[in-house]
């Protein structure tokens, strides 16, 4: 694509999120990019490239506790591309054993928040979704979203995040070990990408 043709889908895409979402959205995005660009997130991004070998071999690996892991995610006017992004990270990840709960408060004016989700739980029963008559905050959205989990860990992931396709994966080594170490005896474990 030639620089030119990169600058007019910039702007565009930029007067689209405006237009559609508004100037906070807009932000978020400018946001977004400069985190990503940053010097640290390329070092992370550096150090966490795994090869399709390493991947496939997680996809293969058999724990000996295969516990399921509930992800909530309580949803509000969410952007397309952050959705659709959010819900891909879950799809390739490695550890398989998982469920995403999402909690849709969503208004009127943002609809294809729900498309998009029945779409992804029509595909894939790990996605389980529920349309909210009211918008309950944060909160009371994340509770609504742990009510439709199953799972015997719960994580939570914001709307406008994405996982490393190896994170789920990493969580249960981890957990494997922790097991072992702490004769079943854990409480909890903390990731986060701002270390």
């Amino acid at each position: 694509m030639s620089k030119l043709k990169k600058i007019i889908k910039s702007i565009y895409s930029c007067l689209y999120i405006l237009f559609k979402y508004g100037p906070v959205s807009l932000k978020r995005k400018f946001d977004n990019y400069k985190y990503h660009n940053s010097i640290s997130q390329q070092m992370i991004d550096a150090a966490h490239i795994f090869s399709e070998d390493v991947l496939e071999k997680q996809r293969k690996t058999q724990f000996k506790n295969p516990i399921q892991i509930s992800i909530l995610t309580p949803l509000y006017n969410t952007p397309e591309d952050f959705l659709l992004d959010m819900m891909n990270s879950l799809k390739e990840q490695t550890y398989s054993n998982w469920q995403l709960c999402l909690a849709d408060a969503s208004d009127d004016n943002h609809s294809y928040v729900e498309e998009i989700c029945k779409k992804y739980c029509d595909e894939d029963s790990r996605f389980v979704y529920k349309k909210l008559d009211s918008n309950k905050g944060i909160s009371g959205n994340t509770n609504d979203c742990f009510k439709l989990a199953t799972g015997d860990y719960i994580g939570l992931l914001d709307h406008d995040d994405i996982l490393h396709a190896s994170l789920l994966y990493e969580v249960m080594t981890k957990m494997q070990i922790s097991f072992i170490q702490m004769k079943l005896n854990l409480r909890g474990i903390f990731t986060t990408s701002q270390m």
